[in-house]
């Protein structure tokens, strides 16, 4: 699932490079974007993980462990969490850094 993430995240780096060129590789647009499709690339592979991980004695059949809709919506909001978190993350630190470091110039004197 990991792989397929990475994969799925560099290949959709490409295609947003190609189709937006005015951004670069480290736009907090383009994270938003690649990590929301690498999730929901990783998805499925996310779930058989979670089915192969099942507590021995307690498994449940694939039909009654896999809910279509739970999928759905789980992967919806956890890949537009991350992908909002992260995008705001690499939005956010370059102020924050200059911040500091004026901060400890500052301080310094």
């Amino acid at each position: 699932r990991d792989i397929v993430y990475g994969i799925c995240r560099n290949y959709c780096t490409i295609w947003t490079l190609a189709a937006a060129p005015q951004w670069s590789a480290t736009s907090p647009q383009v994270l938003f974007i690649v990590v929301i499709l690498g999730c929901l690339g990783s998805a499925p592979f996310n779930e058989w993980r979670g089915y192969l991980l099942q507590s021995k004695g307690q498994e449940l059949t694939f039909k009654e462990f896999f809910k279509p809709s739970n999928f759905v919506r789980s992967t919806s909001l956890g890949a537009i969490k991350q992908g909002l978190a992260l995008a705001v993350g690499y939005w956010c630190a370059p102020p924050a850094a200059k911040f500091l470091q004026g901060l400890i110039s500052a301080i310094k004197g």
